[in-house]
């Protein structure tokens, strides 16, 4: 069984740890909003987006 180096001292977080824990649990949230947000805007179909622009204003213009 093979031990890192100062194993034996045992592990201690430092604030910079849990910064960057932080960061990238944010970082992956963020990335699965992006990935749902794509996802819905593939799946729409092209008549159902030209009635959404027909009735709405500039945001649903921009799907077209």
């Amino acid at each position: 069984m093979l031990l890192a180096a100062g194993a034996d001292q045992g592990f201690q977080f430092e604030t910079i740890d849990v910064y960057l824990i932080v960061a990238v649990a944010f970082l992956l949230i963020l990335a699965a909003l992006a990935a749902i947000a794509e996802t819905s805007v593939v799946r729409i179909s092209k008549a159902k987006a030209k009635a959404m622009a027909e009735e709405g204003g500039t945001r649903e213009r921009a799907l077209l």
